[in-house]
């Protein structure tokens, strides 16, 4: 998808992991997750340590800390259409990898530098490799099943489990069904993954408790404890049932259509049988383990995304194919009559919103309605195409509407882009940066920061990480202004007064770069 030129990270844990990224590349010590002055082991460093290789690769910047995200995106949609096409065929299996990439809460991870992106990757490699054991007998690749459990947890830690629990029955009940086919938990390959995978992470964990003891083992623990009663989190039981639909808009609603056709229709279900333990319990046990653990995100459900576009490519190849049998079949144009109302609604109030007659007042109101008009123009599509239906063939017409059925998200998707709407998270910051008094400085002279450790305010902890990310020369730590030597330069908290001989020299979000003469 297309990124705005301007990119700047999202808080928090998008700055929490590019700043430990690099404190790791610069100070050798790959162990310890460090930010500023200090460090916290709530959190496995896979993630870290891919950024910080492309750091060492491509350089210190945005575009670095989001590319192991990018990359694994476009692993995801590769590992989805060969999922699809072994279990459903390569139609299916190429209309669920085009509805996964073009779904929007995953396209927007695919742009962010955090471990989700990265997880639903890894499952998906898990899942494929199983399968492709089973179909082709290779049980090999189950080494691949087996070491992915080791990978996730390097990855995600401890909230890698549900994943893992959910695939457990696929494992163990699919394999039984294959005859000839040895089951995953009676082949030495599955065994020999799972100890090799878990290699990385089980030598973190020592090396970090033969440094700081048991430290590192009871926060990761603890973490889970202090996530599951978080309050702020806490978004009651019904949170994933409008969530997700309205994160993967608009495939909540062939997805679910798509399940019940894979379980009831004659020509899916057959084709399913050998994998119903995986293609409906995988999604099932996750969303239910999701549902039962208090704390809910928006990004936890990435994981089944994967499932909702195979589901949601059952529904549209139905669709086609009831055309393709028999072409006076007005399922088509039914559908496209719905899109066709529903984009022209659409598109007057965004043509509304951006000629500001609605009065909405938030930033970047503009914008969102470009998108939104580009979306509804989009959809109008599939309705123009079937009223040519008459002019082309029947496989030029479903070739025609499924692509335009698609071009209105893809469309979208790229303009949110484009926009920095997603991708430029921290403009103003970012602007800041630009001034060519402070890019001098920044450019020659190391930059201490004083604060950072006595910070209650959200909004100023995360400020400080994306100031410690986006300064070339870090200096040192310290608590009080009294510390700052002469003739240097600092970042100080909002919460510190400045010397009246110190000489301001610019403020970004509260926060001050002075200069101690």
């Amino acid at each position: 998808m297309s990124q705005s030129f301007q990119q700047s990270l999202m808080a928090h844990d998008e700055w929490f992991y590019a700043v430990q990224a690099r404190y790791m590349l610069e100070t050798g010590d790959w162990i310890t997750p460090q930010w500023g002055a200090g460090f916290n082991f709530d959190r496995t460093v896979g993630i870290q340590w891919l950024i910080a290789l492309c750091f060492k690769l491509f350089g210190v910047h945005e575009t670095s800390v989001r590319l192991p995200s990018a990359l694994a995106y476009i692993l995801s949609s590769v590992l989805t259409f060969r999922i699809g096409e072994i279990m459903l065929g390569q139609s299916i299996g190429f209309l669920a990898a085009l509805i996964f990439s073009v779904t929007p809460i995953m396209v927007q991870y695919a742009g962010l530098g955090t471990q989700d992106s990265v997880l639903v990757a890894i499952e998906l490699l898990a899942a494929w490799a199983f399968l492709e054991a089973q179909s082709s007998r290779r049980s090999s690749l189950l080494f691949l099943t087996g070491a992915t459990f080791g990978w996730a947890f390097l990855i995600k830690g401890f909230m890698a489990i549900p994943a893992a629990i959910a695939l457990l029955p696929a494992l163990l009940f699919q394999s039984r069904r294959e005859g000839s086919f040895r089951g995953s938990f009676r082949n030495p390959w599955f065994y020999l993954g799972f100890v090799i995978g878990l290699i990385p992470v089980s030598g973190w964990l020592y090396a970090a408790t033969q440094q700081y003891g048991w430290l590192p083992i009871q926060t990761l623990v603890g973490k889970i404890f202090f996530l599951n009663n978080q309050e702020f989190h806490s978004a009651g039981p019904f949170y994933y049932f409008w969530n997700i639909p309205a994160n993967a808009f608009p495939w909540a609603i062939p997805g679910i259509l798509g399940a019940v056709l894979a379980w009831h229709n004659p020509k899916y279900k057959a084709a399913l049988v050998p994998y119903r333990w995986l293609i409906f319990g995988f999604p099932i046990f996750l969303f239910v383990e999701l549902n039962l653990f208090r704390t809910k995100t928006p990004y936890y459900p990435l994981q089944l995304l994967p499932w909702l576009a195979i589901f949601s490519a059952v529904t549209l190849d139905h669709c086609v194919a009831h055309y393709r049998k028999d072409w006076r079949s007005q399922l088509l144009g039914q559908i496209s009559g719905v899109l066709t109302a529903f984009s022209s609604v659409l598109l007057v109030l965004s043509i509304a919103a951006l000629f500001n007659w609605i009065p909405i007042e938030f930033d970047q109101v503009q914008s969102i309605a470009f998108v939104l008009a580009t979306l509804a123009i989009g959809w109008l599509m599939p309705g123009l195409i079937w009223k040519r239906r008459a002019i082309v063939t029947r496989s030029e017409l479903v070739t025609r509407w499924l692509g335009s059925v698609l071009l209105g998200p893809w469309l979208a998707l790229n303009l949110v882009g484009i926009t920095g709407l997603w991708g430029d998270y921290a403009a103003p910051i970012t602007r800041t940066f630009q001034n060519p008094l402070l890019q001098n400085i920044l450019a020659h002279d190391p930059i201490h920061f004083i604060g950072t450790q006595t910070l209650k305010e959200s909004e100023l902890q995360k400020t400080s990480l994306l100031l410690i990310f986006k300064t070339p020369i870090l200096g040192r730590y310290f608590d009080t202004l009294a510390e700052l030597p002469d003739h240097s330069y600092a970042w100080i908290s909002p919460d510190i007064k400045a010397k009246k001989t110190d000489r301001q020299i610019i403020i970004t979000e509260r926060w001050r770069l002075i200069e101690r003469p």
